[in-house]
């Protein structure tokens, strides 16, 4: 232990590898800039230094120690390999790693292991993963997640402060059995449990299929605007909501027996609580434990109980559904999808005696149904429904300089699109989650962060303009939390990524150019494009070589051979032919064949021609 510790002017290893074991504190503070570990790493093993870029954690290693790299600020590539066990809690907290495969035999990713690495937006959790500890992702960059079938315990503090991990790009595989997500919520398999909820989340509505919210669900979320619990749910536990500094309105159902204490301490911007039923049937029902003075302080608001216990049959063919989530695709036009009341004993209620109130119905966005009973039924039933935005159509995609281009067509109504990417990972000859990878207003956008000889795919996802829920108070659209999902993702268009190849060398011969460059073991073939003039304008032509035609290579070089006419009249090149050529010795030999027959037919035209010319005369 401390073999090295504080060493602040070691910043390297000879041949950057360490053999065995490194003990606890052994680099810690050092100024060494990569490493490659071949044992087990130790508790604060190289915490703390700030100019280490690169780990290599190679074949032998087992574990990894609690802090092993924490505070490496600059440290941006961790490779690992599938023998590594454990990663010990806080290991690469406060890093500069910026995306991280666990290996297969992690089993659970202890606390605060990637804790407050903003840089870090893609992870790959193994397959054999079960647990995900308190604070494992706090405050990192993660732009999307796909959580395995094993998981069976996430703890509700695994992704707060993860403000870019949108709604639609956090997914759980149909095979677990333990948790489904809907909506940037994490749900109990049953859907009577809500465990968790995005912090990227501007409005949320708790399903009415929940019971309970679990402490910690929506607690320190900096962007909840406003929250709604569904009828149905009956239980808030402690400190669910605290320290939601950005939260303004809570809808709480008449079916809530319990806020627990702290459920919303902290949530000093609460304004308004609308309560749906009667403030008798608050006294009488409802229970709300200590630490709650920002709940309780707001204004609530009551509204005549709606007796209505049955369920709602929506019309098929005229809405959609995203989970259990109804929704339409915009037009221009109001919305005004029909459904069946039924009884709970699944009785049809006569739509004569009740009345129906459509409101935000014609924009993208969430509308209402305002349902109100007058007969055999009393109050009012407030439904929703979402509005999406459509697909994007006539999405093109080709390589340039820069990088991978698309374009697409404009869809009405949006104020920009939403571009997500995933990549084909080779080791696991699959694709990569789905990341929200950048947002445009234009039509047309350029990926620059591309690797040459990856396959890469690509959607795009219309967003609506920022504005104000006229029924909730609550600011939605504007390419902000939750709504990136209220558009559809256009068709997906898939390519490889490809580079240009620099030419070694461009030489003219008789009626012919040879072109040259290094060959690459990525690609199977190339595109060779080529003019008359410096602007590529004039005489543009692109001419396809697969490298498997390829006979041979000379000097390493794949090579290429264009026949070339002069026209004297308009004084320009021409390329007619584009044919693969390999010099061997046969060719040489028939080439200094030709040569040596036209010189000597050169020299026969020559000597002719001097015994048949007269001298001149002289006066």
């Amino acid at each position: 232990s401390y073999a090295f510790y504080g060493c602040s002017n070691l910043s390297s290893i000879e041949n950057q590898s360490l053999m065995g074991d490194i003990a606890s504190y052994a680099f810690s503070g050092t100024a060494i800039e990569a490493v490659t570990c071949r044992g087990a790493v130790g508790a604060n093993a190289f915490e703390n230094c700030k100019s280490l870029q690169e780990v290599f954690l190679k074949e032998f290693v087992r574990s990894v120690g609690q802090y092993a790299f924490a505070g490496c600020e600059n440290l941006s590539v961790v490779t690992t390999e599938q023998n590594i066990e454990w990663i010990g809690a806080h290991a690469f907290e406060n890093t500069g790693i910026t995306e991280i495969t666990l290996p297969d035999k992690i089993l659970a990713v202890s606390a605060y292991t990637f804790a407050n690495c903003s840089n870090l937006t893609t992870v790959t959790l193994s397959t054999s993963t079960e647990k995900i500890r308190e604070n494992a992702f706090t405050n990192c960059g993660l732009t999307a997640l796909y959580v395995p079938a094993k998981v069976n315990e996430i703890d509700p503090t695994a992704f707060s402060g993860c403000t870019q991990l949108a709604a639609d790009a956090f997914t759980v595989d149909p095979a677990n059995e333990t948790f489904f997500a809907e909506d940037g919520m994490l749900l109990s398999k049953d859907g009577k449990t809500l465990w968790l909820a995005l912090h990227s989340l501007a409005s949320c509505t708790v399903p009415c299929c929940v019971r309970t919210v679990k402490t910690g669900a929506f607690t320190d979320s900096p962007t909840l605007r406003e929250l709604i619990f569904s009828p149905g749910v009956k239980t808030v536990e402690a400190k669910a909501a605290e320290n939601c500094a950005a939260l303004q309105t809570v809808t709480i159902p008449a079916t809530m027996t319990n806020i627990d204490e702290g459920a919303f301490l902290g949530c000093d911007g609460l304004t308004d609580v609308f309560y749906l039923g009667t403030e008798t049937q608050r006294n009488a029902n409802l229970t709300v434990e200590g630490d709650n003075d920002a709940l309780l302080n707001a204004e609530w608001h009551y509204q005549e109980p709606c007796t209505f216990d049955g369920t709602v049959e929506w019309n098929a063919g005229e809405v959609q559904f995203r989970g259990t989530t109804p929704y339409v695709v915009w037009n221009g036009g109001a919305f005004t999808p029909g459904f069946t009341l039924k009884t709970a004993g699944g009785e049809t209620v006569d739509p004569a005696t009740y009345s129906l109130e459509y409101r935000e119905n014609v924009n993208a966005g969430t509308a209402y149904i305002f349902v109100t009973f007058f007969e055999g039924y009393s109050g009012t039933m407030r439904l929703f429904f979402k509005i999406y935005l459509p697909a994007t159509t006539e999405t093109s995609i080709w390589n340039i300089k820069d990088g991978i281009k698309l374009s697409w067509k404009p869809v009405e109504g949006a104020a920009g699109y939403v571009i997500y990417r995933r990549a084909w990972n080779l080791q696991s000859a699959g694709w990569t989650t789905f990341e929200r990878w950048n947002n445009t207003t234009a039509t047309t956008w350029t990926d620059t962060t591309v690797y040459a000889g990856t396959r890469y795919q690509y959607g795009v996802k219309a967003y609506f303009d920022k504005r104000t829920d006229a029924v909730t108070g609550a600011e939605i659209g504007g390419n902000v939390g939750d709504n990136y999902n209220l558009g559809i993702v256009g068709p997906l268009k898939t390519t490889v990524r490809i580079t240009s190849r620099h030419l070694n060398s461009l030489k003219a011969g008789n009626k012919t150019i040879t072109a040259t460059w290094e060959p690459s073991k990525v690609f199977t073939g190339y595109q060779l494009r080529y003019a008359t003039d410096e602007a590529f304008t004039q005489n543009l032509k692109t001419v396809l070589l697969r490298q498997r035609s390829l006979v041979s290579c000379v000097r390493g070089h794949d090579v290429l051979r264009t026949v070339v006419e002069r026209d004297p009249r308009e004084a320009r090149q021409r390329t007619d032919d584009v044919r693969r050529h390999v010099p061997c010795a046969a060719d040489r030999r028939k080439q200094l064949q030709r040569r040596s027959k036209a010189e000597g037919s050169r020299q026969r035209h020559e000597r002719a021609g001097r015994r048949t010319q007269r001298p001149e005369s002289t006066v």
